[in-house]
């Protein structure tokens, strides 16, 4: 009996000595994040750091901004607030295109006019045909920046597939691409194929979901040095979403930036690519398809299918994922497959430029992370 009460000490003590010291690196996490955002002036952010399957911190700072019954209101943050990605919505796309390939009804070096009801050239380069891939690596010759209807395409006087050009409008093509091939709504494809499969809700339609739980954005007056209440969510219209049609109607859901997801339901998203694309010993695409993602296609931001490759940020790290900006709202998912683990990190308000936003809130937050959680030997 003595030697079963000396046992049953010794692991009291030292299941208390884990516990320990697991609180203590979650206050220096904590403490980590706070003086990051102290710093930029953010407004309010949410962080999840992933091990393989599982959440192993979850960290908040600030307020979320909700508006109620007309009046914007700050309150705690909730795990079943809804956040809009911005552009981290693009992996997602990719994603569910790459499932497409996988099941033979894409290929990625097709020309798109091949799937399209209207055709897609740039007239500098006539016999040059765009590509899916093209599109996915916003290699399509399409000038930056456009979110416009097909006809209204302006093009860069530059081969197709020679040359990096972050465009918007790629990634609406790919949602009509995505339409015209399954006759269904791109956004209830992605739901049905990819978020179901792993237990998540993602909607594109925010009129599917409860207002009240919608975080906004706060913009930043950079000559005011100041954040104001952004209505995120101002751009959608109700009757256009409710007489939708395929192809004609895609914008209206916005497939470049218009995913609305919980931070934890976006976690199990980034848990499905540490593993490859593998959940429950299902594969929702091939482990091929999801590697193929990941190669870089262009040199200086190491852009490849919906992806974008940031080992840059710690020595010896193969990490990738996407950022996102839009009204307000920062957004960044970045993992490693291959040590599997990850991070979501959302913000609904800094006062700093989104280009420097990862190099200056979602990277620092990242390397602190990494060093306080998952540091490897």
């Amino acid at each position: 009996m003595k030697l079963f009460g000396w046992g049953l000490t010794m692991l009291l003590f030292f299941f208390g000595s884990f516990c320990l010291q697991g609180q203590v690196l979650a206050d220096r996490a904590q403490k980590e994040i706070e003086s990051i955002c102290d710093s930029l002036g953010v407004e309010g952010l949410r962080v999840v750091v992933i091990k393989d399957t599982c959440i192993v911190g979850d960290y908040k700072y600030g307020k979320g901004v909700h508006r109620v019954a007309g009046k914007v209101r700050f309150a705690e943050f909730q795990n079943n607030d809804l956040w809009r990605v911005a552009s981290v919505t693009k992996n997602v796309i990719a994603f569910a295109i790459m499932q497409l390939v996988d099941c033979g009804i894409l290929a990625l070096d097709t020309n798109v006019n091949d799937y399209l009801p209207y055709k897609i050239i740039n007239p500098d380069y006539p016999d040059v045909p765009i590509t899916v891939r093209m599109l996915l690596s916003h290699r399509s010759s399409i000038a930056h920046s456009q979110y416009t209807s097909p006809k209204g395409i302006v093009y860069d006087s530059i081969a197709p597939g020679t040359t990096y050009n972050y465009s918007n409008l790629n990634y609406l093509l790919l949602a009509s691409i995505m339409e015209c091939m399954t006759q269904e709504r791109f956004d209830k494809y992605v739901q049905k194929h990819i978020f179901a499969p792993i237990g998540v809700k993602g909607v594109f339609n925010p009129y599917e979901e409860d207002w009240n739980k919608y975080i906004y954005g706060m913009w930043f007056d950079k000559k005011n040095d100041k954040l104001s209440f952004c209505d995120t969510y101002r751009w959608y219209n109700k009757d256009s979403i409710d007489n939708y049609r395929l192809v004609s109607s895609t914008k209206c859901l916005n497939p470049a930036g218009g995913l609305i997801i919980s931070v934890n339901d976006l976690a199990k998203y980034v848990m499905l690519n540490i593993n490859d694309g593998r959940w429950n010993g299902k594969q929702i695409i091939s482990s091929n398809s999801i590697k193929l993602m990941r190669i870089p296609l262009s040199s200086k931001i190491k852009y490849g299918l919906g992806t974008i490759d940031y080992s840059r940020l710690i020595k010896g790290e193969r990490l990738y994922g996407h950022t996102g900006f839009s009204l307000g709202i920062y957004s960044c998912v970045v993992y490693n497959p291959e040590r599997k683990y990850g991070f979501v990190i959302l913000c609904n308000g800094v006062k700093i430029d989104y280009p420097k936003a990862f190099d200056k809130l979602h990277g620092p937050i990242i390397k602190k992370m990494y060093q306080t959680f998952l540091h490897f030997d």
